[in-house]
C-alpha cells in the first residue's frame, strides 16, 4: 500500500505552480533567456517539488525534475522560458499519468488516531507482557481506522483468545492439543471448575485472585456468544460503531488481564 502523505502532496502542488507563475509572468518574451538568478530561484522550487514527489511515490515525475534542475544549473547561455514551459508540462503530464496509476483513500480526523497508532493500541503494559499479540492489536486498530469493521472485530475478538490461554495458565490448565480443545467452551468450562475447586465458597471471591479470575471469566462469558461466536459465521457483519464498542471491550478486558499476568501466566496463582 501506497502511504501518502497529504502535506507532501499539497507541498509539490504548490511549487509547481509557483514555477509555473514564473513562466506566466515571461510568456510576451517566450524565446528571451533565463539569466542566472532566476534560474537559481527555479531550480530551488523544483528541487522542492522533487523532495515532495519522491514523498508520494511518483519517482517518474521525480526523475524529469532532476532533469529540469540539471538544465538550469548547466546551460550556457541560460534556458529559453519557452523550454522551461515545455519541461513544466511533461512533468505535468507525468504526475497526472502517475497519480492515475494510484486510487487515494482519506482517512477521516476522528479515525487517524487508530492507523498505526504512535502508542499501542491497547497499551504499553499489554504489549509487553503480551507480545504475540502484537500483529492483531495492531491490525484491529488500522481495520477500524480504515472503515473495515468486521475485519476489526475479528482481530480485537482473536486478542481474547490469548487472554483465555493466559488464565488457563495461571490457574495450572496445560495449553489444549487439539483443535476441538481450542474450543471457547470448553477453555472456559475448564477455568470455571478450577475457580470452584479454588475458591469454593462466594466469600472467597469478594477480593484477591478469587474475585479477579472470577470477574474476568464473567466478562469472557459475556463476550462469548454474542461476538465471538457470532464472528465466526459467514452472515455476520459488524457497522463501524459496533466494531469500535468490541475493540473498546476487549481492549478493556485484556488491559485487565495484563494487570494480573503475562501471557505465560505468570505470576501463577
Amino acid at each position: 500500500m501506497l502511504k501518502i502523505n497529504g502535506v507532501a502532496f499539497y507541498a509539490a502542488s504548490s511549487a509547481l505552480m509557483q514555477t509555473w507563475g514564473v513562466v506566466s509572468i515571461a510568456q510576451k518574451q517566450a524565446d528571451s533567456r533565463i539569466d542566472d538568478s532566476t534560474a537559481k530561484k527555479i531550480a530551488s522550487s523544483v528541487r522542492r517539488f522533487h523532495t515532495n514527489v519522491m514523498e508520494m511515490g511518483a519517482e517518474i515525475t521525480a526523475m524529469a525534475a532532476v532533469d529540469l534542475v540539471k538544465t538550469l544549473e548547466t546551460s550556457n547561455p541560460g534556458m529559453k522560458f519557452s523550454d522551461l514551459g515545455e519541461s513544466l508540462n511533461v512533468i505535468d503530464a507525468t504526475l497526472t499519468r502517475e497519480l492515475s496509476l494510484v486510487r487515494l483513500f482519506v482517512i477521516e480526523r476522528d479515525k487517524s488516531r487508530y492507523f498505526e497508532p504512535e502508542e499501542p493500541p491497547f497499551g504499553t503494559d499489554l504489549q509487553n507482557k503480551f507480545p504475540s499479540l502484537i500483529y492483531d492489536m495492531e491490525e484491529a486498530s488500522n481495520c477500524l481506522a480504515l472503515g473495515r469493521s468486521t475485519a476489526s472485530a475479528f482481530h480485537s475478538l482473536r486478542c481474547l483468545e490469548a487472554g483465555i490461554r493466559a488464565i488457563s495458565r495461571c490457574l495450572g490448565i496445560p495449553d489444549p492439543t487439539t483443535g476441538q480443545a481450542r474450543n471457547w467452551r470448553i477453555m472456559l468450562e475448564g477455568v470455571q471448575k478450577q475457580i470452584n475447586s479454588r475458591w469454593p465458597n462466594s466469600g472467597d471471591r469478594f477480593s484477591g485472585d478469587g474475585h479477579f479470575f472470577e470477574s474476568i471469566h464473567a466478562g469472557l462469558v459475556a463476550m462469548q456468544n454474542p461476538y465471538r461466536n457470532a464472528t465466526m459465521h459467514l452472515d455476520q457483519k459488524y457497522t463501524e460503531d459496533e466494531a469500535k464498542h468490541i475493540f473498546e471491550l476487549v481492549g478493556g478486558l485484556m488491559k485487565k488481564i495484563a494487570s494480573r499476568m503475562d501471557e505465560a501466566g505468570k505470576p501463577l496463582a
